[in-house]
């Protein structure tokens, strides 16, 4: 039985396992799975102005620089869209006139990161760290969106440094301070770590219940494996940084480090009722300039061929129809069903540069045929469980016991990856 088999049988069985390489050598773990972020465009997005580009009369600005790399088109609104698409577009899947079935924020969300429109799935970043290493001590790195675990992991949601040295330098007086004076004589910890995991022998031997015994194994391996989270803050820059660049640098670092495997962030501004133009360009430039960071940081850490990146929003913005050019009374744009969604990776044997789906020029979605993806009269709509189901499969997930817990079984099995 190889390692990562091994890990996931020990989860099955209701323990919590500390990977002793990743402990001894404090670094990523070969045997881990892809380092996986999920992006989420909070509010509604307007492809448009994106990857789906459309020109004029469907947007009012903006409309009439359209570029193409590839085999993808985008709207060269700035210059965050020129380097995330010049820079990705030969490892990038764009996906058009995607199908969300719902124009209510909560619903689209939820279909758009997981895959399902109803209640309780979870998060496909959570369903990767659940997957692929819920032994980790920050294993599913999550700021907003929509976050529902579906109890298969922790999430994590701030770790800046003080609570960070807290959690890996327990013992020090002042946990920031590497010339702390410490509370207890090294041989002193090494007596109370002992007793510590025979208190928990103990105890698991005396509870009945998995459930219960995977919680305090999960609690003594956060207590005993510090030894990873200082390899982290090793890795971690200063984090001097706000906001997003010191979120970026974390779930980077905590990857690297063998501690953290799935990531998901959130920007919001999208919902433009009105003045939609200018506030859609600052939301979407915002949204750029993270995704393009994370790139970056991934490409300075040489993981790219370990990344797989899914970006997506609640749904779309209202589109041209007859002689309404789908702006609203005050300039903005109102929720539109169909929308867009984009897998970035650097996977061997990802095959980028493409563009699948497509609309018609009032941006409603054409179907497309199920075996060739071409646009096929009584077709198929592409629908966020087609993505999610070949996201799980190119993630390895396929038939797994989480990939059951939550089935994704659409009736047409689209290859798009």
């Amino acid at each position: 039985m190889n390692r990562r088999d091994f890990f996931k049988f020990a989860s099955a069985a209701g323990l919590c396992v500390v990977s002793s390489k990743a402990s001894a050598e404090g670094g990523m773990d070969d045997d881990n799975g892809p380092f996986f972020v999920q992006v989420q465009a909070a509010g509604g997005w307007d492809p448009t102005m994106l990857c789906d580009p459309k020109g004029s009369p469907v947007n009012t600005s903006f409309n009439n620089d359209i570029k193409t790399i590839g085999g993808i088109r985008y709207a060269n609104v700035g210059p965050e869209w020129a380097t995330f698409f010049e820079t990705n577009a030969h490892r990038m899947v764009v996906l058009n006139g995607v199908d969300v079935q719902s124009n209510n924020h909560d619903a689209g969300r939820r279909n758009m990161a997981s895959g399902r429109l109803g209640e309780g799935h979870p998060n496909l970043a959570a369903m990767v760290a659940g997957y692929q290493a819920p032994h980790l001590p920050i294993s599913f790195l999550s700021f907003g969106g929509y976050e529902e675990t579906g109890g298969l992991v922790a999430p994590t949601r701030q770790v800046d440094r003080a609570r960070l040295a807290g959690i890996i330098y327990p013992g020090r007086v002042s946990p920031d301070d590497a010339k702390s004076p410490l509370y207890h004589s090294e041989k002193a910890r090494s007596l109370i770590d002992l007793a510590r995991r025979k208190r928990a022998e103990a105890l698991a031997e005396k509870a009945g219940l998995p459930k219960i015994k995977q919680s305090m194994d999960t609690l003594l391996a956060a207590r005993l494996g510090s030894d990873q989270l200082q390899r982290l803050e090793e890795l971690l820059p200063t984090l001097n940084g706000q906001g997003d660049q010191a979120r970026v640098e974390l779930a980077v670092a905590a990857y690297r480090a063998g501690v953290g495997i799935a990531a998901n962030f959130a920007r919001g501004g999208f919902d433009t009722h009105s003045n939609h133009n200018a506030a859609h360009r600052n939301a979407m430039a915002a949204l750029l300039n993270l995704v393009n960071m994370l790139w970056a940081k991934v490409d300075e850490a040489g993981l790219a061929h370990r990344t797989v990146m899914l970006i997506t929003s609640d749904f779309g913005r209202t589109p041209r129809y007859g002689n309404n050019t789908g702006y609203n009374a005050n300039m903005g744009k109102d929720h539109w069903p169909i929308s867009s969604m984009i897998v970035v990776s650097g996977l061997p044997g990802f095959e980028g540069g493409r563009t699948l789906g497509l609309t018609d020029e009032w941006h409603s979605a054409i179907s497309i045929d199920p075996k060739t993806l071409e646009p096929a009269e009584g077709g198929v709509r592409i629908r966020p469980e087609h993505v999610h189901r070949n996201l799980r499969d190119l993630l390895g997930m396929t038939d797994g016991a989480i990939d059951k817990r939550f089935p994704l079984k659409p009736e047409h099995d689209l290859r798009l990856f």
